[in-house]
């Protein structure tokens, strides 16, 4: 297991050969086949429930923005620039009637979101967990991007080479198996999934990961 921080050194991985398969985001993976890169779905990765986000576009605690248009002049972060993450993010603020040509989007890493909104480094910040969980102290929802794609959907994949699936059949089923299995249990198991987070995250577990 190799760990990148973004889909996009993902999938240069896996064209560079370091790695036989990924978990990739979903617009990132399509720009790749488009530009010829031979991939493939395995199996369904991350999936978005506007019941149960996990990936929220937050503001700091003490921030006096209440709406879209107060962003207006700001600087927005997202984990990568091409990606489902970056476009729900300007339909959200496209939506909420916000110009898109006075707002900045730059990308960085889940990592450092939080401290950049405390710091007051960037108006607002597309987080993921676990370190939505994390900053729970320091920063509050402002909106849920996500839904401005659709209220459920998937947002990553698993991929590999169409060749790799070729000459690796039962490896591949392994994978989806492997890849479907854990997820259930991940999703029946909040507690102990959170545990894991915190250990590959290096974050302290609150306990829960719902």
């Amino acid at each position: 297991m190799t760990t990148f921080s973004n889909a996009g050194e993902i999938i240069q991985a896996a064209a560079g050969g370091a790695i036989d398969a990924g978990l990739a985001d979903m617009i990132q993976l399509g720009n790749a086949v488009n530009h010829g890169l031979p991939y493939g779905f395995v199996a369904g990765g991350s999936f978005y429930s506007t019941n149960a986000p996990t990936t929220v576009l937050c503001v700091a605690k003490n921030s006096a923005v209440k709406t879209a248009k107060d962003l207006e002049g700001q600087t927005v972060a997202v984990v990568a620039l091409t990606s489902i993450s970056s476009l729900s993010v300007q339909e959200w603020l496209r939506n909420g009637g916000a110009d898109l040509s006075k707002i900045k989007i730059f990308e960085a890493p889940f990592s450092t979101m939080a401290p950049a909104l405390v710091r007051g480094t960037v108006g607002a910040a597309f987080i993921g967990e676990p370190f939505l969980s994390a900053a729970k102290n320091d920063v509050r929802w402002l909106g849920k991007a996500y839904d401005a794609i659709a209220k459920q959907f998937y947002i990553q994949a698993w991929f590999t080479s169409r060749d790799w699936i070729a000459k690796n059949p039962d490896a591949a089923r392994r994978l989806v198996r492997a890849a479907y299995e854990s997820a259930r249990w991940a999703n029946g198991h909040y507690d102990e999934s959170a545990t894991i987070l915190s250990k590959y995250s290096k974050l302290p577990s609150n306990g829960s990961n719902r």
